[in-house]
C-alpha cells in the first residue's frame, strides 16, 4: 500500500527555538516585502517561459483546519516543541506571541487562505529543491532575486508558519510544503531530535526529499493546480493557510494594489506585469490601463517603512509618461534612462529600477545610489528613472544584483569584489556625467519673474548689526498686531519695503513716506522658489557672503500698493513644517509658527529649504490672484525674550 504524504520532521541535532531567524527578518509583515518577492519570483518564472506578460492571481478560499495538508503531524510536532522549550529555558516572550498565535488557529475550524498563483514556468524537482533549501538558487544570472532567504518572507503571512507549493511543469504536478516550528523530540520512547523545519514529502531516502506529485495532491493544492491548468497550462501556486491578512486593517486588494504599483509600475507601465486580486467574491486587476489612478489612490501616502512610497512612486510615474527616454552606455550595454525636467516635485530624484521593479533611490538615508548621492546641488530640480534590464545590459544587471540585500530595496558594494565594487562605480559614474550634461544648471544671475525671488538682507532696527545668536533651525512663532505701517522686510528688489501711503484705517499714525524702511544691506542672497505640491514650496538660497541669525517668512501678496483705501497689514503665512537640507526643523512649543530659523549661512553655498504652509487669512479673505512673498531678514532681538510678536 502506498504511504500518503504527510509533514515530515527529519533527525536533527540542533536545538532552535520558535524565533527562527530567517523569519524574524520579515517579522513586521511588511506588505511591500512580501507582495515585492512574490512577484519578483513570478516575473522571473514567466521570462524563463518566455512570456511577453506575467499574470499573477492573488485569491483567498476558506478551508477546513482538518483539510490542511500534514495538519495532524503538524498539531503533534508543536506540542512536542512547546514541552520541549518548555523543559528548556522556557519559551521568550517573542516566543510566547508565536506560540499563542499558533494556538488561536489550530483551535479554528475554518482558516482563511491565500492562494498566489502565475503563469510562469513552474516548478520541477529541481527547481522545488531550490526553494525548499536556504541559500540554494536554481535561477539564472538574469534573474531578479533569489530562492533561500527570500521565500522565508511569505512565512509571517501565515499564523501557523506553514506554506505550501504546487507547480505544473513540462505537464507533471509536483508540491510540497514547509512548516517553522521549534526543535523537539520524536517521542518520550524515542529521545531522537527532530528540525524544527517540516516538509510536506511523500518520503525520504537519506537527504533526498521525494515530492508528492498529481495521484498523491491533497484537494487544498489540486484545485489550485488545476486553475492554473485550465488558464496557462503551466505555472506555480504559493498557498499559505492561517492568511492573517498581513495583521493589517487595509483590505488585500489595498494591500497588493500599493504594493505592485508602487514597486513595479514600469513593468505594468509596458505590459509585462498584470495583477489580479479576488477576496471577498470581488475581483480586481492592475493593469497599464488604471495604474495612474491606481497610483493616485496612494499618492498621499508619505511613508513605507523602506520601500517607494505612493508620493514619490506616483511624481515617478508622471517622470516617465513625460520624460524624455534616454539609452546610456554600461559596461557594454544599454541601460535606459527617463528625465523629466522640470520636476513635477519640485526636488531632484533619481530612481533605480531592474526588471522592472524599483530597487533604491539616490537619497542615501533611504537607500543610496553609487555617485549619485546629492550629486546636483547646482542643478535645476528633475526626475530621472534608471530601468536596468537584463536582455540589454547583462553586465550592469548582474552586478546590481549581486550588491542587493534579502529585500531587493539599497545597495551594498561591500560583499562584492574590488574589482566589480569598481566596476559598478564607474558604470553610476556614467550615469551621472549623461545627467550633468543635459540638466541645466541653475543660472548664476538673480532674476525675479512671479515665483523666482531675490531678497536682501534686513539689518537690525537699532544698530544696522546683527544679533548674536549662534543657534539655528526652528519654527519661530510671530504674532503680529494690526498696525498702520507695514513691518519692514525684503522685498523683490532685494531692500526693505516702504510704507503705506494710501488711506484707510489707522492712517493718522503713519509715519511720513520714506521713513518706514528699514536700514537695509545689499543683496546677498539668490533665492528659487518652486512648488513642491499643495501647500508646499521649495526655496533654495543661495548666499554671496556669509551672514548669521537669519530667519525666513512666507508673506501673502495680494498685489495691493500704495494707493490702496484698506488697510496694507503683512498676512504671515502658518509654516507647519519644515527641512533645511534635508533634516526636519523641530516646531516651537507656541501655536502657529510663521516663520523658520535659519542661523548661519555661509558663502557660496546653497541651502534648501521646503516648507509646508497655510493661509488663514486673518479675517480678510485672501485675493485669487495673491502669491507668495520671501522675505529673508536678521533674527529680531524680541525673538530671544519671551515676547515674540512685534
Amino acid at each position: 500500500m502506498r504511504k500518503a504524504p504527510d509533514l515530515m520532521f527529519l533527525e536533527s541535532t540542533d536545538s532552535v527555538g520558535f524565533t527562527a531567524a530567517g523569519i524574524s527578518g520579515f517579522r513586521d509583515i511588511n506588505p511591500s516585502s512580501v507582495v515585492r518577492e512574490l512577484i519578483q519570483n513570478s516575473l522571473d518564472a514567466g521570462q524563463d517561459a518566455q512570456k511577453t506578460k506575467t499574470v499573477v492571481r492573488f485569491s483567498t478560499v476558506t478551508a477546513r483546519t482538518r483539510d490542511i495538508p500534514g495538519i495532524a503531524s503538524y498539531r503533534s510536532a508543536f506540542r512536542k516543541a512547546v514541552k520541549r522549550r518548555t523543559k528548556e529555558n522556557g519559551p521568550s516572550d517573542q516566543e510566547m506571541m508565536i506560540v499563542e498565535a499558533i494556538s488561536d488557529a489550530l483551535n479554528r475550524d475554518q482558516q482563511d487562505v491565500l492562494i498566489v498563483s502565475d503563469n510562469g514556468i513552474g516548478l520541477d524537482k529541481t527547481r522545488m529543491r531550490a526553494l525548499l533549501s536556504d541559500g540554494v538558487s536554481s535561477k539564472g544570472q538574469h534573474a531578479a532575486g533569489a530562492f533561500g532567504v527570500g521565500h522565508m518572507s511569505v512565512f509571517p503571512l501565515s499564523d501557523l508558519r506553514y506554506v505550501l507549493y504546487g507547480g505544473i511543469c513540462d505537464g507533471r504536478w509536483i508540491a510540497s510544503g514547509h512548516a517553522v516550528l521549534a526543535s523537539h523530540d520524536a517521542n518520550f520512547r524515542d529521545p531522537t531530535g527532530r528540525s524544527a523545519n517540516g516538509y510536506y514529502l511523500a518520503g525520504s531516502k537519506g537527504w533526498k526529499h521525494i515530492y508528492p506529485e498529481k495521484r498523491d495532491l491533497p484537494q487544498l493544492v489540486r484545485g489550485a493546480l488545476s486553475r492554473i491548468e485550465r488558464s496557462h497550462g503551466h505555472g506555480t501556486a504559493v498557498i499559505v493557510p492561517a492568511f492573517n491578512r498581513f495583521k493589517e486593517k487595509a483590505s488585500l486588494r489595498e494591500a497588493v494594489s500599493e504594493a505592485v504599483a508602487c514597486n513595479f509600475f514600469p513593468a505594468v507601465h509596458e505590459g509585462s506585469l498584470e495583477v489580479v486580486v479576488e477576496d471577498g467574491g470581488e475581483s480586481w486587476t492592475l493593469t497599464s490601463a488604471n495604474l495612474t489612478s491606481t497610483l493616485r489612490e496612494h499618492e498621499e501616502k508619505k511613508q513605507s517603512r523602506g520601500y517607494l512610497t505612493g508620493q514619490k512612486a506616483f511624481f515617478s510615474h508622471t517622470a516617465l509618461l513625460q520624460g524624455e527616454l534616454h539609452e546610456v552606455d554600461v559596461l557594454g550595454g544599454l541601460a535606459d534612462v527617463v528625465v523629466q525636467h522640470p520636476a513635477d516635485s519640485g526636488t531632484t530624484r533619481i530612481n533605480l529600477f531592474r526588471n522592472g521593479m524599483w530597487i533604491t533611490n539616490s537619497d542615501r538615508r533611504t537607500g543610496g545610489i553609487p555617485r549619485l548621492h546629492s550629486a546636483f546641488p547646482d542643478h535645476e530640480p528633475f526626475e530621472a528613472l534608471i530601468l536596468v534590464s537584463a536582455q540589454s545590459a547583462p553586465d550592469f544587471h548582474g552586478l546590481i544584483r549581486k550588491a542587493e540585500g534579502a529585500t531587493h530595496n539599497r545597495l551594498d558594494l561591500k560583499p562584492l569584489a574590488n574589482e566589480d565594487q569598481k566596476r559598478l562605480r564607474g558604470a553610476f559614474e556614467d550615469i551621472r556625467r549623461f545627467l550633468g550634461d543635459l540638466v541645466p544648471k541653475f543660472s548664476d544671475q538673480p532674476y525675479s519673474p512671479s515665483d523666482f525671488l531675490v531678497f536682501g538682507i534686513e539689518g537690525n532696527a537699532s544698530s544696522g548689526k546683527t544679533a548674536g545668536w549662534s543657534y539655528g533651525g526652528a519654527l519661530i512663532p510671530i504674532h503680529r498686531r494690526v498696525s498702520g505701517q507695514r513691518s519692514g522686510g525684503a522685498g523683490p528688489d532685494g531692500g526693505g519695503s516702504g510704507g503705506n501711503g494710501g488711506k484707510g484705517l489707522d492712517s493718522e499714525k503713519r509715519p511720513p513716506p520714506g521713513r518706514s524702511r528699514r536700514p537695509a544691506l545689499p543683496s546677498n542672497f539668490t533665492a528659487v522658489v518652486t512648488p513642491a505640491g499643495e501647500r508646499r514650496k521649495r526655496i533654495r538660497i543661495r548666499c554671496t557672503e556669509d551672514c548669521d541669525d537669519l530667519e525666513l517668512r512666507l508673506v501673502v501678496d495680494d498685489r495691493a500698493d500704495v494707493t490702496t483705501d484698506r488697510l496694507w497689514a503683512d498676512r504671515v503665512a502658518r509654516i507647519e513644517t519644515a527641512k533645511i537640507n534635508g533634516d526636519p526643523v523641530p516646531p516651537a512649543a507656541a501655536a502657529q509658527p510663521c516663520a523658520v530659523r535659519l542661523g548661519r549661512l555661509q558663502k557660496d553655498t546653497t541651502t534648501e529649504i521646503v516648507v509646508e504652509y497655510a493661509l488663514d487669512g486673518e479675517g480678510v479673505p485672501v485675493r485669487p490672484d495673491a502669491g507668495l512673498r520671501v522675505e529673508i531678514s536678521t533674527l529680531r532681538p524680541e525673538h530671544s525674550a519671551g515676547d515674540l510678536s512685534e
